[in-house]
């Protein structure tokens, strides 16, 4: 595959890394870290140049 299949397709990201992992779940990701960065660039972003 290529281009942005994995990107814009979560659910087949998860599936493949469940079966290269031989698991039937994945571990809950924490995805705090992109709320912050986002949080930070809408504030750099409405700050007068």
């Amino acid at each position: 595959m290529h281009g942005p299949v994995l990107a814009r397709n979560p659910l087949i990201a998860d599936l493949l890394l469940k079966l290269a992992l031989d698991v039937n779940a994945l571990p809950p990701t924490d995805d705090r870290w992109y709320e912050a960065l986002r949080a930070e660039r809408i504030h750099a972003a409405q700050q007068p140049a």
